[in-house]
């Protein structure tokens, strides 16, 4: 040690006061010696008690038992830090209130609750004096760690003003300021780091650096904290998943073929039924479903809301229901199938026996956050079937090309008037012309049924019209062609040579390049796998002669997830929603569809009529008029935009495409049922997906579920990590005794400088002088400044 550089002890202080004039002594002592006089008069006792209890907590702080309790005090708050990781890594669920203690509040909240709102006010009311008081609770452990974090600052300032290279001025503070943010952007923080900018030896700054690195983590840290911990410490509601398990493994769809078996349909249709295509069973069951749908949508036209607003009605499946997502703006027209909700509603049934204790086989026995939860959501994945956007509605004359390649059962059936869009936003109007009949495909069938004759409908309008005869065809092949164009397939010249013929195929019809010609972007979709409806119209005085509208329908299936809220309250119609598709699942390949699920839909049997006191017969054939009298291929692209009856229009085109939802919907699908036999033998494809069915109960929980939990976490591991680092130098290092802010600053009065600041005229180079912090006389702390040589 330099002898020129110690501090001054009592001794030392004592011999310096006696070399004082006798005038300053006196002054000294007289300033001592003088007490207020309000001081004076306070009680002997009072003055007693508190010098004591001074005396008491300054041996508490200075001794090791303080340095102890801080230890043990840092190591306690790691209890409910890891308490809140568990709850939250766990999912732990609380019940139907965020105050649920002991796991009792509402039983069966999620079927009724007692008195309705009101007790949900009550469930609110509880709800938010916990939230509130969680917040306290977090304040609580942000100022606990706030504790932590400053004592391991100071600690490592005592460890490095105790260590030969000594601590810079700089630092000598920094346990007082690192909880302010504004410290990272304090320079002294930095600078005091870095040697003094003189001719002496250098020595290693790399335990200062990392000082200021930890001054900076924990600044961050700390003040993250408290939101951190927040975040853990207060439940969520929301939904929790307690079972899934995989229960389906699907083969195919059925649409390729005619419905068939006992279990098809809901209701009185047999497997013998549906064997001799007497599809008129499904009437009591779905026609009333198609007429009330008819009727909704005949009423979303005729007192029009909003542009492309339609109303479909709830549809009802066994005991949920469902809607069709209908609008003018949808591109792709999605239907839930119905096999999958017969298959919700069992799931639905067993759900609210297991909640009521009817149900001692169910799976979802001895699961009680069923009975805690506001709403149970039961999920289950299946297929669906769409209508491809690309399909479309046109009217014109029909032309078939017959005698193709007897005596196979070959036709080639040419319509005018299908209204296209092409890839510039374009529009024009083209002839299309697809094979029909089992001769070109075992897939291209046809079937045919009439809608009775019908006068005045159902709001009064009057009209007249005789029968709409329907013809419902399959095919695997079509192509487009108007004036200008036929792509290079010459159906054109075909089609002209043979109408010279009257309608027997001409030799310049080329049907293998025909057919195998590819269609531009905008028609390729709907140029394979597409199912064509003809309506045609009987001549009446009002029409004055045969007409015929026709629609083409592309079909496409892909995989969601069916979702059962079964909350009465929010949602009391047992609706079940289909999930969302991937991108781009419009260019999907169009799937095969037999024209008798068409019948089906109807409830009518091949070559039989459907009866025109349905409502879907009346409020069809009377907008069909709307297309009448209209030569499509002789407008122009303005005047395509703005011809005939556009309300009537569209609302036929969304009657015809909401009975081809109703097919859709009806198509059932193969499938293996997985059991715990076969469950390792299954590999799942995108062709042959595995179903799962969960079960999700909306509860007050904990979980990691958001980004700012996880935040959470990361900071609260951190903080376990300050207390073992600081614990872990408190083995290393082993002080005799904590020093306090007190002690430092008489220690730092008491030291004489020696000319260690001479010369250094800035903040940032006195900072950076270096004293070594020892213990003097009578245990006080000693400054020794640091000086290299």
């Amino acid at each position: 040690m330099n002898a020129d550089y110690v501090s001054l002890t009592s001794l030392d202080r004592a011999k310096e006061n006696d070399a004082l004039p006798a005038s300053a002594t006196a002054g000294l002592i007289h300033q001592e010696n003088y007490v207020p006089d309000n001081l004076n008069d306070r009680p002997h006792l009072l003055r007693r008690t508190s010098t004591q209890l001074a005396k008491a907590l300054r041996k508490i702080h200075t001794s090791w038992t303080w340095y102890l309790t801080s230890h043990i005090l840092s190591l306690l708050w790691c209890a409910p830090i890891i308490a809140l990781l568990v709850l939250n890594f766990e999912n732990y669920i609380i019940g139907a209130s965020a105050w649920c203690p002991f796991g009792h509040c509402f039983e069966n909240a999620s079927v009724v609750l007692p008195d309705g709102v009101s007790s949900q006010n009550e469930l609110d009311k509880r709800d938010h004096n916990l939230l509130g008081a969680l917040q306290f609770v977090a304040k609580a452990i942000e100022v606990w760690f706030t504790f932590i974090a400053t004592t391991l600052v100071f600690d490592v300032i005592m460890i490095l003003a105790s260590s030969s290279r000594g601590l810079p001025l700089g630092f000598l503070l920094s346990h007082l300021q690192f909880t302010d943010l504004r410290n990272i952007a304090n320079p002294l923080l930095y600078t005091s780091a870095r040697e003094p900018e003189t001719g002496s030896r250098r020595i290693s700054t790399l335990p200062f650096k990392l000082f200021v690195v930890l001054a900076v983590f924990l600044t961050i840290l700390t003040n993250l904290m408290g939101p951190s911990t927040a975040a853990l410490v207060i439940p969520v509601l929301q939904y929790v998943q307690i079972s899934h398990l995989p229960e389906q493994q699907f083969h195919a769809i059925s649409s390729s073929q005619p419905p068939s078996g006992d279990e098809v349909f809901l209701g009185t249709c047999t497997s013998g039924n549906l064997s001799a295509f007497q599809y008129a069973c499904t009437a009591p069951d779905y026609a009333p479903n198609l007429d009330s749908i008819a009727s909704f949508v005949d009423s979303s036209w005729q007192d029009i809301i909003a542009p492309g607003f339609v109303q479909i009605p709830l549809i009802q499946e066994d005991e949920v229901t469902f809607t069709f997502n209908v609008s003018l703006s949808a591109t792709t027209l999605w239907t839930p199938n119905r096999q999958v909700l017969r298959n919700m509603s069992i799931d639905y049934n067993r759900y609210g026996n297991t909640i009521m204790g009817a149900n001692d086989s169910f799976a979802y026995k001895n699961m009680p956050a069923l009975n805690r939860s506001l709403s149970t959501l039961l999920q289950r994945q299946g297929p669906s079937l769409a209508i491809s956007g690309a399909s479309a509605c046109g009217a014109g004359d029909l032309f078939e090309i017959t005698d193709i390649s007897p005596p196979a059962d070959q036709t080639v059936r040419c319509l005018d008037g299908r209204v296209t869009y092409d890839d510039n936003e374009n529009v024009s109007v083209y002839t299309k012309c697809f094979r029909a009949h089992e001769g070109w495909s075992d897939t291209n069938k046809f079937y045919e049924f009439s809608l009775d004759p019908a006068s005045g409908n159902l709001s009064g309008d009057p009209f007249s019209v005789g029968a709409t005869f329907v013809s419902v065809y399959f095919s695997d092949k079509a192509v487009y062609f108007n004036k200008t164009t036929d792509f290079g397939s010459g159906m054109a010249a075909c089609y002209n040579d043979s109408m010279a013929l009257q309608g027997k195929s001409a030799p310049s019809c080329d049907w293998d390049k025909i057919f195998s010609t590819e269609m531009p972007e905008f028609l390729r979709n709907s140029s394979s796998n597409v199912l064509n409806t003809e309506y045609f119209l009987s001549p009446t005085e009002v029409i004055g002669s045969p007409y015929r509208v026709w629609c083409d329908t592309m079909s496409i299936l892909n995989f969601t997830t069916y979702s059962l809220d079964t909350g009465i309250v929010s949602n009391p119609q047992n609706t079940v929603l289909l999930g969302g598709f991937p991108d781009k699942v419009e260019t999907s390949p169009n799937i095969v569809v037999d024209p008798t699920w068409i019948l089906a839909a109807w409830s009518v049997n091949p070559n039989s009529s459907v009866s025109s006191n349905r409502s879907v017969v009346n409020n069809l054939q009377r907008t069909i008029q709307s297309w009448t009298g209209l030569d499509l291929p002789s407008l122009n692209s303005s005047e395509l935009l703005d011809f005939g009856d556009y309300y009537d229009q569209s609302e036929f085109t969304t009657l015809h495409y909401l009975t081809m939802l109703q097919a859709l919907s009806m198509v059932d699908y193969n499938y293996t049922n997985i059991t715990g036999a076969n469950s390792k033998s299954l590999t799942a494809s995108a062709a042959q997906p595995i179903f799962n069915f969960s079960i999700s109960v909306r509860v007050w929980a904990y979980g990691l579920n958001s980004r700012t939990t996880i935040l959470g976490v990361v900071v609260s591991i951190l903080g376990i990590l300050i207390v073992l680092l600081r614990l872990l130098l408190a083995i290393i290092f082993r002080k005799k005794k904590d020093r306090t802010e007190l002690e430092l600053l008489v220690a730092a009065l008491e030291h004489t400088n020696r000319g260690a600041f001479e010369g250094l005229q800035h903040e940032e180079d006195q900072a950076r002088v270096k004293y070594q912090i020892l213990e003097g006389n009578e245990g006080r702390p000693l400054f020794i400044p640091k000086k290299t040589v």
